[in-house]
């Protein structure tokens, strides 16, 4: 059950992230969405990067 609170962590990060995007995107008046690319990969990269510091926390115990 731990490990569906990691899931649901990676899917909120990668969501607001994606979110912030898109709205800096539409502050800026951006026609193709780099803004929600850039940001969208960035939160990928920073849920996996929090579930490994977690897992590897967990593996230490």
């Amino acid at each position: 059950m731990k490990y569906g609170g990691m899931a649901s962590q990676m899917g909120v990060t990668i969501f607001l992230f994606v979110f912030l995007g898109r709205k800096l995107d539409n502050y800026f008046e951006l026609s193709p969405p780099y803004l929600t690319a850039t940001l969208a990969i960035v939160g990928v990269f920073l849920a996996m990067f929090l579930v490994i510091r977690q897992l590897m926390a967990d593996q230490k115990q």
